[in-house]
């Protein structure tokens, strides 16, 4: 069972592209700016406040649940174990066209694998950041 992870929100070009706009302009963009800022408030809500609970995120984001690789985020083995293929079909393959019909498939597979652990890095150093925070906040009182 693969293990759901919140997003990080990504911001929108539109948004900071116009600075000087008429006023339907201003007030659209306007409400996705306040959309924007609510993706990102609840994304930061939803980073675990004390550094156990942190700790306990970043080992559940890191198991992949395999005994080899326990220690990888899900989606790594079969991006690594993908790689692999593509090479031995490089290798070994003297018809480009029946190479391509094979690494094409293939080759979105691992995309979507890493993808899925670019997705988990990126909320484990989200969380660190926010325990940084955090303890710098912590510290300057």
């Amino acid at each position: 069972m693969e293990a759901t992870v919140q997003k990080r929100p990504e911001f929108s070009e539109d948004i900071s592209r116009s600075a000087s706009a008429c006023e339907r302009v201003h007030r659209a963009q306007a409400k996705s700016i306040h959309e924007a800022r609510k993706q990102v408030a609840d994304y930061e809500a939803s980073l675990p406040d004390t550094p156990q609970e942190a700790l306990s995120e970043i080992s559940r984001l890191l198991s992949s649940r395999n005994d080899y690789y326990d220690d990888l985020p899900e989606g790594f083995e079969s991006a690594l174990a993908i790689s692999e293929v593509v090479r031995e079909l490089a290798v070994h393959s003297d018809d480009f066209e029946q190479a391509r019909r094979y690494f094409l498939p293939i080759m979105e597979r691992q995309r979507n694998d890493l993808a899925k652990v670019e997705q988990r890095l990126k909320r484990i150093g989200d969380i660190l950041s926010k325990q940084a925070r955090k303890a710098a906040n912590a510290s300057a009182e």
